[in-house]
């Protein structure tokens, strides 16, 4: 075959010669760096680029990939920019070595590239009309559409596409909300095993890959022809906003696709920097739960599964043992409801862990993270609860209590759950004291129990004056025991001092701010989110001593709803929207600036005289619409300057903004002492 010079012919087709024949061709050519041939790739509907490179005089070889699910198709060479057709592709790369060692010079002659089929004219039909209004951005005829037949956002064209894809791909971030809006799917995957969340990373649009995370997209799924993760694709790109918004989602950051390459082995191949720079950054920090919350160091495999048949065998209670196995030092044992499986911790060779063929984790506490976020192939299911190290084997575990053993008085109160009673705990020996005993309803929903058990480990773990104690816990039936705080909740005083006309002093209000600060202080202290700070949740011990309770909320971790399983599993829980911040709103995020929020709010209850935050404005939407003002709720009349200008800085709009309850404590205490 000659070689000629063809800077923008596409007349250098090979077909389906392989990469050896096409290494033969390469080095039959008479030109030397960036001679080159289009091929077929093994990988169809993809095509190869083989290339002399000036690389130690080697031939390379490129994917092109075939970005064809909707009527007009798209290629690329990995991480570089998309064209319409691979004319245009070459013509770039004539002018431009963006992610190739250099550009393209003199083609090996063949045969012209294959005419693709010209889209077909349109038939009337809804499928291909939402799908074309998903390419060109069409809001109004989606709208329309959907109106009609509401299931049609998932339906799917040739290549298995959804509209959600289509829109992903085009970067039409209306459109994409409004799909999600209409409830289409955000797990859907294509012919090639991709999700609209993948499309969405290979053409690096943030918010959208925000919203679909918001709305439940799994950071878990994976390409099952390249193994690629939604990260890989934005490291491979150079999308280093896209790769940070996925690393704080919780993507795995050490995941390996098919070829054995992470997200970091990609960026630093395409010479992305800044990728390179945040995932070396990211692969330093440990960002999951404490060990503490879950790693039994001298317990047996038999002790553990033990300990797990004595909290009911609740589906998704967690264990993870250390055990005498080099390549395998731990043992994740997990409960599916029925039985109790094991699954071996492995340590790979670059001294990371991983559960079978999963992805491989810095830290045992960020696998942890990942896998009670995510569900994937690894796991039959999410973590949901983990038995903390406090909680001892059967033998001595002091904090269950025999229901037998408790007396209960006058109910307190009930809730969405269960009821409160005043109640002698009988401890033997004539002797009894006196506690608060929450019993929970005999016909509570699965993941309701498990949340309760959750609560309730992460009490156990908290020791602090002005936080309400967990004393123990009963199994069968489901009760805690707790310290028995006699005054009441925080609102109801304060609301009933109002009605009453009773002032209450100003050193009394900062001496309960103080004190909660201070709980929180500790709270935070401990990596723990209350997610539910309010003054309901305040008990008065005393006319001046106050504690923190209801921690049903709580994480032991900054944490994000963002899987469609946890959407279902709050649909049937009241959450406490007014005091959320703004984060928690917008993105569903929950971190401890965003219990800082909350004690604004709580602020804001007691020198108001316990008045509901936000009383005129009836639905959450128009909460959220007055929050994106930059409007806040209304400074209490005489409310302190002081006081006003601690709620303003809980409630700025970036999280980073906002003191943490160390600085609050140390505020509200100079305020205090300063008379």
């Amino acid at each position: 075959m000659s070689v000629r010079r063809q800077l923008t012919r596409t007349d250098c087709y090979h077909g389906n010669i392989g990469r050896k024949n096409a290494e033969e061709e390469l080095r039959k050519s008479i030109y030397e760096v960036g001679t080159f041939l289009i091929r077929s790739s093994t990988d169809k509907p993809n095509y190869a680029l083989s290339l002399k490179s000036p690389l130690k005089q080697s031939i390379a070889h490129y994917l092109i990939l075939w970005h064809g699910p909707i009527y007009q198709p798209f290629y690329s060479i990995e991480g570089g920019p998309l064209f319409p057709n691979i004319s245009q592709l070459i013509s770039f790369y004539t002018r431009s070595n963006e992610g190739l060692p250099c550009t393209l010079g003199f083609s090996v002659i063949s045969n012209p590239m294959p005419r693709l089929q010209q889209p077909p004219a349109y038939p009337e039909t809804l499928i291909d009309k939402i799908h074309v209004a998903a390419f060109a951005g069409d809001l109004t005829t989606i709208q329309e559409l959907v109106s009609l037949n509401p299931n049609c956002v998932n339906i799917r064209n040739a290549m298995q596409c959804t509209p959600l894809h289509v829109a992903c791909l085009c970067c039409h971030e209306n459109v994409v909300i409004e799909l999600l809006k209409a409830k289409a799917d955000v797990d859907a995957v294509d012919i090639r095993g991709y999700t609209p969340l993948m499309y969405a990373a290979t053409v690096g649009h943030t918010t959208i890959c925000q919203k679909l995370l918001n709305d439940g997209a799994n950071l878990a799924q994976r390409s099952p022809v390249t193994g690629r993760y939604a990260l890989h694709e934005v490291a491979m790109r150079g999308y280093h906003n896209c790769l940070q918004l996925l690393l704080d989602r919780g993507a795995p950051l050490l995941a390996t696709s098919y070829d054995n390459k992470t997200p970091l082995d990609i960026a630093r191949f395409w010479n992305r920097e800044e990728c390179c720079n945040i995932l070396d950054r990211e692969s330093k920090r440990e960002t999951g739960t404490m060990d503490g919350d879950w790693l039994h160091q001298d317990i047996s495999d038999e002790q553990a599964k033990g300990l797990i048949r004595d909290y009911g065998n609740t589906e998704g209670l967690f264990i993870v043992i250390k055990v005498a196995d080099t390549a395998n030092p731990f043992l994740l044992l997990l409960c599916d409801g029925t039985h109790i499986v094991s699954y071996p911790i492995t340590l790979t060779q670059g001294n990371g862990y991983s559960i079978r063929d999963g992805p491989v984790f810095s830290y045992l506490s960020n696998m942890i993270d990942y896998y009670k976020k995510w569900k994937d192939d690894t796991l039959p299911l999410k973590l949901k609860n983990n038995l903390s190290n406090n909680v001892k084997p059967t033998s001595s575990t002091a904090h269950l209590i025999n229901y037998k053993d408790m007396e209960k008085l006058g109910e307190l109160g009930s809730g969405q759950y269960g009821t409160v009673y005043s109640a002698y705990w009988h401890q033997g020996d004539g002797k009894k004291i006196k506690v608060a005993m929450k019993q929970f309803s005999n016909d509570l929903d699965t993941n309701i129990s498990s949340d309760i058990l959750k609560e309730a480990n992460i009490m156990l773990n908290l020791n602090h004056p002005n936080i309400v104690r967990l004393l123990g816990m009963s199994i069968q039936p489901l009760v805690l025991i707790q310290e028995l705080v006699v005054m009441g909740s925080l609102i109801d005083h304060v609301r009933s001092c109002a009605e009453k006309s009773i002032t209450i002093a100003l050193e009394i209000k900062l001496g309960w701010a103080k004190q909660i600060a201070a709980g929180m202080a500790y709270v935070q202290s401990k990596n723990i989110v209350h997610g539910d700070l309010a003054a309901r949740n305040i008990l008065m011990q005393s006319e001046t001593v106050v504690k923190i309770t209801d921690f049903g909320l709580a994480s032991t971790t900054d944490r994000y709803i963002n899987n469609p399983s946890d959407a279902k599993e709050d649909a049937n829980r009241l959450f406490p929207i007014r005091w959320y911040a703004f984060e928690s709103l917008f993105d569903k995020v929950y971190t401890s600036k965003s219990d800082v929020w909350s004690f604004g709010v709580l602020l804001w209850e007691v020198f108001s005289d316990g008045q509901q935050p936000y009383k005129d404005i009836p639905s959450v939407r128009e909460i959220m619409d007055y929050l994106i003002a930059e409007k806040r709720l209304i400074l209490p009349r005489g409310c302190p300057t002081d006081i006003c200008n601690i709620m303003n800085t809980c409630w700025k709009r970036k999280p980073e903004d906002r003191p943490t309850f160390a600085q609050l404590q140390q505020t509200i205490d100079e305020l205090i002492q300063s008379g």
